[in-house]
């Protein structure tokens, strides 16, 4: 058996490769800070012998996600100043949740031609990519066809 870092098991394993579909009771096994294999969980556990593990029974696993949150639209917008927070907040004191919400709405909503919005993003997912995160999720933006086009010229892995 191969020693490893982590074995994530039980879950059903978000599949990128095919959209909107989910391996059912599969496993992720980390070894240092990579993905050594995604499997069912019953292959996973005859080859590997984990220092740690989770039980993830009723639980989606995305593998490759940092942060799975982002809107990429965003990137095409004037950035607000950040003011400290002042007490607790919702948003931490990045803006009042007015500004937020406008902000929000105007960004999802935004008329953005796929080749303008590829263009920006390319170079946003293969930074994403040189620092080690291999998938997004697009959590609601503009400008859908350009963030597919951007994601199949860099080869990051998108769900939207």
């Amino acid at each position: 058996m191969n020693p490893c870092d982590l074995v994530i098991s039980g879950g059903d394993v978000l599949d990128l490769d095919a959209p909107g579909s989910t391996l059912t009771d599969h496993a992720v096994v980390v070894t240092g800070d990579r993905i050594a294999e995604v499997a069912p969980s019953a292959d996973v556990a005859g080859r590997w012998r984990p220092t740690r593990s989770l039980d993830a029974t009723g639980c989606v696993v995305s593998p490759g996600f940092i942060d799975a949150h982002i809107h990429l639209s965003a990137f095409l917008m004037t950035p607000m100043g950040h003011e400290r927070a002042n007490g607790p907040s919702l948003f931490g004191g990045g803006a009042p949740p007015e500004d937020l919400v406008a902000m929000v709405a105007q960004m999802t909503t935004m008329p953005i031609p796929a080749e303008v919005t590829a263009a920006v993003l390319r170079p946003v997912f293969a930074a994403l990519l040189a620092s080690g995160i291999t998938s997004v999720v697009d959590a609601g933006g503009s400008g859908l066809e350009g963030v597919i086009d951007a994601s199949e010229a860099t080869g990051i892995r998108l769900a939207t």
